[in-house]
């Protein structure tokens, strides 16, 4: 089966649709400026969910270093919403939660 690609919304519109997930201005300064690297891109779901987790984790790992700590697991929680946001095809993004929860659960 070949996997569908989609086009990642612009950067004002993926931006738009990220503060939908949340406002906290910590997301804003470092977890979407990441994520907004890829504003406009053709991607897959196992790509997007690459991208995510990588994200993520990069995320997670400056507030290890920083005063302000998040609960590990919330962006994970928030991981639908984000995938939401950043793709419009229900079909794809239905199939990036289901990779995501796969390697989640392989990984924890």
């Amino acid at each position: 089966m070949i996997e569908k690609i989609v086009k990642l919304p612009g950067k004002q519109e993926m931006f738009q649709r990220l503060l939908k997930v949340s406002t906290q201005l910590r997301y804003q300064e470092q977890l979407y400026l990441k994520l907004l690297n890829n504003a406009g891109k053709d991607v897959n779901a196992e790509t997007l969910v690459a991208w995510l987790v990588s994200a993520f984790d990069e995320f997670r790992n400056n507030q290890r270093n920083s005063q302000h700590q998040i609960k590990e697991n919330l962006l994970y929680e928030l991981a639908d919403e984000f995938i939401d946001a950043l793709v419009i095809d229900p079909e794809v993004a239905n199939l990036a939660k289901k990779i995501l929860k796969e390697k989640t659960l392989v990984e924890t």
